[in-house]
């Protein structure tokens, strides 16, 4: 992986970048598209930090992500740079902490959850409220889809034969 130019090789980097063109004559909807891995917006006067996650390793740790998570995060913030909250979605996993919010993914439960030992999730992303007085102070997980997939559903997006187990067990 190379840090200084991974976004030349991101997906969502370039979906950003279309988004930004589809919405330019749109004065009430802004992107902040940069090539940095950190990006820091202040809301209401707070220092938000937003990142994809891919430098927060846990190797699934019986405490969950939220310990090697902390540990950057107090990292990062040792710095001119401290932000009230690290918002990043890498780890594919929904969660809400005082000093930060992981999203989950999206795409829903993909061979990458499975590779990183991520419990399912269906499709969703987190909406933050963000008030002048409090900061940070509701999230919510809003879903993708109208309804959990099926088992056969998950199998057949992520392209899995598993026509031997489909013979022995009835979905």
């Amino acid at each position: 992986r190379r840090v200084s130019t991974s976004y030349k090789n991101s997906f969502e980097w370039m979906m950003y970048q279309d988004l930004t063109r589809l919405y330019a004559l749109e004065p009430r909807v802004k992107f902040l598209n940069t090539i940095a891995d950190h990006n820091y917006v202040s809301i209401y006067g707070r220092l938000v930090r937003f990142l994809h996650g891919t430098g927060i390793k846990y190797n699934n740790g019986v405490g969950g992500f939220t310990i090697p998570a902390n540990r950057m995060i107090s990292k990062w913030n040792d710095s001119p740079l401290a932000a009230e909250l690290t918002v990043f979605g890498h780890l594919h996993t929904h969660a809400i902490h005082k000093n930060l919010v992981a999203n989950s993914s999206l795409i829903g439960h993909s061979e990458y959850g499975l590779r990183i030992g991520a419990s399912y999730e269906p499709p969703s992303q987190t909406f933050i409220v963000f008030s002048k007085d409090r900061g940070a102070h509701f999230a919510v997980k809003m879903y993708g889809d109208e309804k959990d997939a099926t088992r056969e559903e998950i199998l057949e997006k992520m392209q899995i034969d598993h026509s031997a187990v489909r013979a022995k067990i009835k979905f």
